[in-house]
């Protein structure tokens, strides 16, 4: 379980170490991140944001893709996309189940990782930022690494 006070503080620390930016909404802030991939030889744009989950008391990966002329990829895209380790995991619905749902701060269409395992996964690891440790097991499915720079001995992290 993570407070949102928690959520808050870790992403905020996440924006400084990696350059992302906070969205600010009512219902809280969320973390904004995006870049670009090539992919069967056509760009393919990647936006990612990590919001808190108010039912799960977890952060979860909201994300969408999108062909450079602005068209949304399909699941079956989506999926080939995803880490080859965890692809076979995510088709079967065994470990992370990605589906897509109204984005709750945006109103519109994004896929997310479904938060409803994210707590027994997340269980056994303590560290000083939450953020960063589920970021380092979630976001690789989808592409969404973190910079090496934040494992250097010269920071003082505590991500595991």
């Amino acid at each position: 379980m993570l407070s949102r006070e928690k959520f808050e503080n870790d992403i905020r620390a996440l924006k400084e170490l990696c350059d992302n930016n906070l969205g600010k909404h009512e219902r809280g802030l969320f973390c904004v991140s995006n870049s670009s991939i090539e992919w069967e030889g056509k760009v393919v744009v990647r936006q990612y944001h990590i919001i808190y989950s108010i039912t799960y008391e977890v952060p979860t990966l909201w994300f969408n893709f999108y062909w450079k002329d602005g068209s949304l990829l399909k699941m079956d895209e989506i999926i080939e996309l995803v880490s080859s380790e965890y692809r076979q995991a995510v088709q079967n619905d065994r470990l992370i189940s990605i589906s897509q749902g109204e984005h709750p701060y945006l109103g519109v269409a994004f896929y997310h990782i479904h938060p409803c395992r994210t707590q027994d996964i997340m269980s056994e690891i303590h560290t000083a930022n939450y953020i960063l440790s589920w970021l380092s097991i979630y976001g690789r499915l989808v592409g969404l690494l973190l910079p090496n720079e934040i494992f250097s001995e010269g920071n003082q992290l505590d991500v595991f």
